[in-house]
């Protein structure tokens, strides 16, 4: 059976990362094009508006050179369908933007990070619930992870639950109800990290690991995905 997948686009790549790997959707419909899925991809920045949350097996959002701290009116509408979603157990999946999106549609606050921004592979450490979780599960506790944000999430409700974080951002993963938030980037390579360092006219990160890739991706469609065993 073709697994139905939402893909909510939160914002283009700056031109020239799109010329060379290709928009931010076009990232996650590349990793996970072996499984086949019938993909619908929604562009709310766009005004077009987001379907009903249960006709998916899973959602995932990507991330955004724009800043949950704008508050822009289709964030505030995109947080409402995040609540919605969450609350007829639709899985979701928002990375960087998506994750930000996802933990201040449930309560928590997101900031600018005092230290600046984090580019890069870096060190994350999952938590005790971390481990435990099937996004994780099996996974070493301490993970190499692309990175590339200047905001980050704090002040976590309880309903939250941290995954993940390093010294540098203490929330680097959550889980709230069916839904879970990533703050690195499963789906950049490290040439594209290069690539966008370069496009914003900073020193491009020495030697870059892959780290945690698409292979996370795929890990939440057939771990936590509707109809998942």
């Amino acid at each position: 059976m073709t697994r139905r997948l939402l893909l909510i686009h939160a914002g283009p790549a700056l031109p020239g990362v799109a010329r060379r790997h290709g928009d931010f959707d076009r990232l996650f419909t590349h990793a996970l094009e072996d499984l086949g899925a019938e993909w619908t991809i929604v562009r709310p920045f766009r005004g077009e508006a987001l379907p009903n949350p249960t006709a998916f097996e899973a959602a995932f959002m990507t991330g955004s050179h724009a800043s949950v701290r704008d508050r822009a009116p289709w964030m505030v509408d995109a947080e409402r369908w995040l609540r919605d979603a969450v609350e007829c157990r639709t899985p979701f999946l928002g990375v960087c933007f998506g994750h930000q999106l996802l933990a201040h549609a449930f309560g928590a606050q997101v900031v600018k990070n005092p230290r600046g921004l984090e580019l890069g592979t870096r060190e994350v450490e999952l938590t005790a619930e971390g481990r435990s979780d099937p996004l994780f599960e099996g996974l070493e506790p301490e993970l190499q992870v692309l990175e590339s944000h200047e905001d980050e999430v704090t002040e976590l409700p309880p309903r939250i639950r941290r995954l993940a974080g390093n010294a540098f951002t203490a929330v680097q993963a959550i889980a709230v109800g069916s839904a879970r938030g990533v703050q690195f980037h499963p789906e950049f390579s490290p040439l594209l990290v290069r690539d966008l360092a370069t496009e914003l006219g900073l020193e491009p990160p020495a030697e870059q690991a892959p780290g945690v890739g698409a292979g996370l991706l795929r890990t939440f469609v057939e771990r936590l995905g509707r109809g998942a065993s």
